[in-house]
Order: structure tokens, then sequence, then C-alpha cells
């Protein structure tokens, strides 16, 4: 797994009038062989508040990070809830469920369309003017970096031939991070 995604509704008083916001906590994973050989939610939370500062990206109202592990065992954050649907991965997307079964093909293709528009914008975006030095890849270039990444990871070779065909700017954004309402890109949720 590469984190807990938990959906939950906040409720609160503020000068006598009930308040309520649904929301959704990112946690750390606290598993013997997470996904990533290392799992810092910070830097995640840091990419979505520049993409959201500084750019077009879709990306969810941000509530919180909380790097102190003594509260829940494991960092976290809390984004505001966005209403949408989120393509699976398992089963694949592209050969069962939502998206086959109740998307019309105009749909689909519209779907597709804001999917790609949305990761082209997001590849073609500068990490220095956007203020994330931390994304610097020192002597490798991001595609270098990433393909090397990839080889210690459980993305394995197919991630790491498809980038060397593709050669994306950046990489992190992919299909199945990407919010559906209802026919464009509403959010994207990974960092």
């Amino acid at each position: 797994m590469s984190n807990v995604t938990l959906l939950f509704t906040l409720h609160w008083q503020e000068q006598g009038i009930a308040r309520e916001e649904a929301c959704v906590g990112r946690l750390q994973p606290d598993i013997a062989r997470p996904v990533f050989p290392s799992y810092d939610l910070a830097p995640q939370y840091r990419v979505m508040e520049a993409l959201k500062q500084h750019s077009a990206i879709p990306v969810p109202p941000l509530l919180g990070l909380e790097t102190d592990t003594s509260l829940l065992g494991v960092q976290f954050y809390i984004m505001g809830h966005i209403a949408g649907r989120i393509p699976a991965d398992m089963p694949p997307y592209n050969m069962d469920g939502w998206m086959l079964q109740e998307t019309s093909e105009d749909q689909r293709a519209a779907l597709w369309r804001a999917a790609v528009t949305t990761m082209a914008s997001f590849h073609q975006l500068d990490h220095h003017a956007l203020g994330l030095p931390h994304l610097d890849t020192g002597e490798l270039t991001p595609l270098q970096a990433q393909l090397a990444y990839g080889r210690i990871t459980s993305a394995g070779p197919w991630r790491v031939r498809a980038m060397q065909l593709h050669r994306p700017r950046w990489t992190g954004c992919r299909r199945t991070s990407l919010m559906k309402n209802p026919w464009r890109c509403a959010g994207g949720i990974r960092g």
C-alpha cells in the first residue's frame, strides 16, 4: 500500500452555528513493506501547496500537514473532499469498472482528453519556478533520477521502459491520480 486514505466529516460549532466539512486524510503507511523505499508526506504536501499557489493544476483545498507522529503514530495531512470518482487500479479502469460500464464513448474520450491535458500541463511546470528546490536531482536529469528510483521500487521494468520511451519532465502525475468531476480533472490527489 502506498498510503492510508480516510474519508470523514468534521463537525464543529462556530459562533453558535453548527458547521461541517467533508475531508480526506492521507496517512503515512505503518506496514513492514510499503510501496516506496522511503515515505515522507511533507514533500508531497509542499508540492500540492506550490501547485495550488502557482499553477492552474487542480488541487484540493489543503487544510493541514502534521509531521509529529505522537498524535496518530504516523505523519498525516488533511484536505478538503472534492466530489468525484477516481478510476480504479484493480481491476484496471480500462478493463472493467465504472469507466467502462457507466460512461459513454464520448464521456470516456472527454475524460481521457482532460487527463492528458492535465498531465501535460503538470509535466511542463518548472519546479524551480514553483519554489520546490528539494526536487533537484543533482547531476541526473529528472528522467534519469526516476529511472534509477524505478529500478529499486516495485514499479519495476515496465515503468522504466515507459519513461525511456516518453521522457517526461516530471514524474508522479498519473491517470489514476486525477479525480473526475464529472468529465474533467477535478483534483490531483498525489504529490
